[in-house]
Protein backbone atom coordinates (compact mmCIF):
# COMPACT_ATOMS: atom_id res chain seq x y z
CA UNK A 1 0.00 0.00 0.00
CA UNK A 2 1.26 3.33 -0.43
CA UNK A 3 0.68 6.14 1.68
CA UNK A 4 -0.28 9.63 0.10
CA UNK A 5 -0.24 12.90 2.58
CA UNK A 6 -1.67 16.38 1.48
CA UNK A 7 -2.21 19.55 3.37
CA UNK A 8 -5.81 20.89 3.41
CA UNK A 9 -7.44 23.79 5.72
CA UNK A 10 -8.90 22.43 9.11
CA UNK A 11 -12.10 23.82 8.38
CA UNK A 12 -12.08 21.79 4.91
CA UNK A 13 -10.88 18.84 6.53
CA UNK A 14 -13.79 18.88 9.02
CA UNK A 15 -16.30 20.22 7.12
CA UNK A 16 -15.47 17.39 4.01
CA UNK A 17 -15.28 14.79 7.01
CA UNK A 18 -18.72 15.95 7.93
CA UNK A 19 -20.03 15.17 5.05
CA UNK A 20 -18.46 11.82 4.37
CA UNK A 21 -19.12 10.48 7.48
CA UNK A 22 -23.45 11.28 7.18
CA UNK A 23 -22.66 8.94 4.03
CA UNK A 24 -21.08 7.05 5.86
CA UNK A 25 -17.76 7.02 3.88
CA UNK A 26 -13.94 7.51 5.24
CA UNK A 27 -11.80 10.71 3.91
CA UNK A 28 -9.36 6.99 2.33
CA UNK A 29 -12.03 5.43 0.83
CA UNK A 30 -13.07 8.99 -0.96
CA UNK A 31 -9.72 9.46 -2.24
CA UNK A 32 -9.34 5.83 -3.30
CA UNK A 33 -12.44 6.07 -5.15
CA UNK A 34 -11.57 9.26 -7.12
CA UNK A 35 -8.37 7.21 -7.80
CA UNK A 36 -10.60 4.67 -9.10
CA UNK A 37 -12.48 7.35 -11.42
CA UNK A 38 -9.26 8.72 -12.72
CA UNK A 39 -7.69 5.21 -13.44
CA UNK A 40 -11.47 3.89 -14.95
CA UNK A 41 -11.57 7.16 -17.34
CA UNK A 42 -8.52 8.30 -17.81
CA UNK A 43 -8.92 11.88 -16.90
CA UNK A 44 -9.88 13.85 -13.93
CA UNK A 45 -13.70 13.15 -13.39
CA UNK A 46 -15.71 15.61 -14.98
CA UNK A 47 -17.91 16.04 -11.99
CA UNK A 48 -15.30 17.34 -10.12
CA UNK A 49 -13.50 19.78 -12.60
CA UNK A 50 -13.20 23.47 -12.31
CA UNK A 51 -15.90 25.18 -14.78
CA UNK A 52 -14.67 27.88 -16.92
CA UNK A 53 -15.03 31.01 -14.64
CA UNK A 54 -13.23 28.85 -11.23
CA UNK A 55 -10.45 28.12 -13.68
CA UNK A 56 -10.15 32.18 -15.04
CA UNK A 57 -10.69 32.93 -11.38
CA UNK A 58 -7.63 31.26 -10.19
CA UNK A 59 -5.57 31.98 -13.05
CA UNK A 60 -6.55 35.83 -12.24
CA UNK A 61 -5.23 34.96 -8.36
CA UNK A 62 -2.12 33.45 -9.75
CA UNK A 63 -1.34 36.41 -12.13
CA UNK A 64 -1.55 38.92 -9.69
CA UNK A 65 1.74 37.35 -7.67
CA UNK A 66 3.63 37.96 -11.32
CA UNK A 67 6.20 41.08 -11.27
CA UNK A 68 4.44 43.87 -12.15
CA UNK A 69 7.42 45.57 -14.05
CA UNK A 70 10.03 42.97 -16.16
CA UNK A 71 13.24 41.84 -14.58
CA UNK A 72 16.10 42.78 -16.39
CA UNK A 73 18.67 40.97 -14.61
CA UNK A 74 19.29 37.84 -12.55
CA UNK A 75 19.65 39.74 -9.31
CA UNK A 76 16.28 41.46 -10.03
CA UNK A 77 14.82 38.30 -10.96
CA UNK A 78 16.68 36.66 -7.38
CA UNK A 79 14.83 39.07 -5.40
CA UNK A 80 11.73 38.62 -6.68
CA UNK A 81 11.57 35.47 -6.56
CA UNK A 82 12.63 35.28 -2.57
CA UNK A 83 9.68 38.04 -1.87
CA UNK A 84 7.12 36.72 0.59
Amino acid sequence: MALIRIEISDLLKKEAESILLSQGMTPQEAVQTLYKKIVAKGEFPKEVQLTEEEINSRFDKVMCNFAPEPLNTKEEIEAWLNEE
